[in-house]
């Protein structure tokens, strides 16, 4: 992996924490027993947010275009 990548990875680690964590509850909780309802919709906000912000500090926003 390279250095830039796992930079991003590391990324935000305790909203990206935070996410995850909620996200492996509700799909193992209630995904996987057929609960499709949303879940985990603040956290996500949260982490999109500060990754965001990261990009847009590296002048890497374009990246998070939805139009690509």
């Amino acid at each position: 992996m390279s250095d830039e990548l796992h930079d991003m990875n590391s990324i935000c680690p305790e909203d990206k924490k935070a996410y995850e964590d909620c996200f492996n509850e509700w799909y193992s909780k209630n995904f996987l027993k057929g609960d499709i309802s949303p879940a985990c919709r603040e956290q996500w906000e949260v982490y999109r947010a500060c990754v965001q912000k990261v990009m847009k500090a590296r002048k890497l926003e374009h990246l998070m275009d939805s139009k690509h």
